[in-house]
């Protein structure tokens, strides 16, 4: 995972405390099966190295700060969805029109 995959990945942890431990056990376990570039965003998919974890009780979590990537003019909206109890991807969304997924540093804004 890179920087930006590995610190929404923390972020969405810390904004969901009752999740937080369990998130982080399933986030031990990822690795990319491949990323998918749409033109305003990114799928970034995952596959498990061990499929013996608790469920996540959740459809989708995202997290409650702003992801700010200076080259674009407004924030990235982010989330993570899970089917079957196990994250399928992070998806990454562009608020201002095309994105290529490119980007030169980025914050995450309380």
């Amino acid at each position: 995972m890179n920087e930006l995959e590995t610190a929404i990945l923390e972020e969405i942890a810390n904004s969901n405390p009752e999740l937080n431990a369990n998130l982080k056990a399933h986030y031990s376990e990822l690795r990319i099966r491949g990323r998918k570039y749409t033109g305003v965003g990114i799928f970034v998919n995952f596959k498990y190295e061990n499929l013996e974890l608790t469920p996540i009780s959740a459809n989708h979590l995202g997290g409650n700060a702003e992801l700010i990537i200076p080259k674009l003019e407004f924030p990235v909206t982010y989330e993570i969805a899970i089917t079957n109890g196990m994250i399928d991807f992070i998806e990454l969304v562009s608020n201002g029109g095309d994105w290529n997924g490119e980007f030169d540093g980025f914050k995450l804004v309380e």
